[in-house]
Formats: structure tokens, sequence, C-alpha cells
């Protein structure tokens, strides 16, 4: 993980995504599954007009075009987009609602999603473009808070998500219990 930072952030993104979206499927149910099922549905889109301008002219994409033209036949969603910081804070406010301790939901996202998205997953542009806009160009990579502890923030995010999913479908949970333990650092006295 420190060794290739886009790698890990790319990781590190795609983790908190699958513990959000977990997350919220978890304590908002329905409203989740509607939502969800509409970002999907607006990616899958979205993809599939990228594919057919890439590739429309490709007999070797036929099939592929074929179904991204039906994607796109089908009717959109009725509901916009629910973007990432929205199901965080869906996700937060719901957890404060059962006065559950918000483990990750804030916390990651500033330290895992956001600089990751701009710096691992877009290429660096959106740093960049964020060191244009104030004025100055910096090369290198963006550092925060997280870089020397992204595997055990996604280990811990990992790690709660399958406890409430066991909790939630009363599966056993010894060893994974077991494993979180290991994971809490030392209390400081």
């Amino acid at each position: 993980m420190f060794e290739a930072p886009d790698l890990s952030g790319i990781l590190a993104r795609s983790l908190y995504e699958t513990w959000l979206s977990c997350a919220y499927l978890i304590l908002k149910k329905g409203e989740a599954i509607e939502r969800l099922k509409a970002n999907d549905e607006r990616a899958a889109r979205k993809m599939a007009k990228r594919l057919i301008d890439e590739f429309g002219d490709d007999d070797a994409a036929a099939e592929l075009i074929a179904q991204s033209q039906a994607t796109l036949e089908q009717a959109e969603p009725s509901i916009g987009v629910l973007h990432v910081t929205s199901i965080a804070a869906k996700v937060h406010h719901a957890y404060e609602a059962e006065n559950v301790a918000d483990p990750f939901t804030t916390r990651a996202y500033a330290a895992l999603y956001g600089p990751e998205s701009y710096a691992a997953v877009h290429g660096g542009l959106g740093a960049l473009k964020m060191h244009i806009r104030a004025g100055q160009i910096i090369s290198g990579p963006w550092q925060h808070s997280a870089n020397e502890r992204r595997l055990l923030i996604c280990a811990s995010m990992v790690t709660t998500m399958g406890l409430e999913l066991a909790n939630e479908l009363d599966l056993p949970a010894d060893d994974l219990r077991d494993f979180a333990s290991w994971l809490r650092p030392p209390a400081e006295e």
C-alpha cells in the first residue's frame, strides 16, 4: 500500500464506496435500494453512451454496442443522482437517529474518499486543478493525514461492515470480532 499510493488510493476509495453503500442499505433499506438502483441505472446509461461513442463503428464490438443501445432505450430513472457526500450524510444521520456512534462515515470520506478521488482515481487531475485555481502548481503526491494508515482504515471499514451485516442477519461472527479487536489500537494510558 505504501509503495503504490495510486493503486492503494483506488482500492481505498472503492472500499469506502462499498462500505457506505452497505451501511446505507442496512440503515435505510427501501429508500437505499431505490436510490442506489437509480444511481446504478444512471451510471449504466453514462457508460453505454461512452461505449457507443468510442466503439460504435467497430464491428468487433457489435454485441456490446447492441447492449449499450438497449440500456439507453430504457426509461431514465425518475429520481436524480445521489452523490457520495449525500449518501454519507444520510448514513451519518441514520446512525445518530439510532444513537449509534458513527465509526467512519464522515471521517473516512475526509481521509480517504475525497483525497483519493483527486490524487489517485482521476490521475491527479483534480489535485492539479485545485493548485492551478490557487495560482500555484505543485508536483508530487497529495499528502493527507491518512496516507500512512490507509490499509488499517480500509480493513477497519470492511470489518465493521462485516460485523454489522452479521448482526443484521444473525450470523456467527466470533472470528470477525477477534480480528476487529486485533485492529483496534491499544488505549492510551
